[in-house]
């Protein structure tokens, strides 16, 4: 086997790092695999495993939320957490994935804009500001920016699109990654949080002798929630 068609094999289990040898023989639909399941199963605690409220662990909700950005089939996914969708030919509309959505909760505490007017690759243009800290996601190619909706209370929460823009057709999808390798990399910065939380029951359990943990703002606190925004979204400090 050529290492082209290795590389193109890898299950995403194994393109994170967390199984040493996997290829996939189901054309990466994770839905049907028993193996996929298996893996999800045995990253949980026992405990969260046994829940079916709503309140399950901050780790484990997480978990789920990159399985919904993976499945839309009518957005393309960009490596920093952002996201776009085709209105018509050269105009999308922007957004932030749901992942880093869910990590940004509560999203009431949240302030997201974008820069107006043309914007070359690579310079920021969607703001994030929670609390005291601010972060700055650029697209990896050029833009034009028609409209900025963020104003929209449902879209300034990270639930709605951000604006509106510009950009040639082929530079987009160009941009874009595959959800594989979405899956992978967003599951390679779970695991590595779950062993740094100890836990991937937290948010169910009383963990400060009172007070119900709830986000992951609160479970990691601020400098680690920075760091970990950093990662995801490849910002810098």
């Amino acid at each position: 086997m050529n290492n082209v068609n290795f590389e193109n094999l890898k299950c995403v289990w194994m393109s994170s790092g967390v199984v040493e040898y996997k290829l996939c023989d189901l054309n990466f639909d994770c839905d049907q695999c028993t193996f996929d399941k298996a893996l999800w199963q045995r990253t949980k605690s026992s405990e969260a495993a046994a829940l079916t409220r709503e309140d399950r662990g901050i780790v484990a909700k997480l978990k789920d939320t990159i399985r919904e950005d993976d499945r839309r089939n009518d957005v393309l996914l960009l490596p920093n957490q952002l996201m776009v969708r085709k209105l018509y030919k050269n105009t999308y509309f922007a957004g932030i994935t749901t992942f880093l959505g869910q990590c940004l909760e509560p999203l009431n505490s949240v302030e997201i804009n974008i820069e107006k007017g043309a914007i070359p690759s690579g310079t920021p243009a969607v703001h994030i500001k929670k609390g005291d800290r601010l972060w700055h996601l650029s697209f990896p190619f050029d833009i034009y920016v028609l409209a900025d909706m963020s104003g929209k209370k449902e879209n300034n929460s990270g639930r709605g699109w951000i604006g509106m823009f510009e950009a040639e057709e082929k530079d987009v999808e160009a941009a874009a990654i595959t959800g594989r390798k979405y899956l992978a990399g967003a599951r390679e910065q779970l695991e590595n949080l779950a062993v740094q939380c100890s836990r991937d029951d937290a948010g169910v359990t009383m963990q400060d002798g009172g007070k119900m943990i709830s986000s992951l703002y609160e479970l990691l606190g601020c400098e680690k929630f920075n760091m970990f925004i950093i990662k995801i979204t490849g910002t810098k400090k």
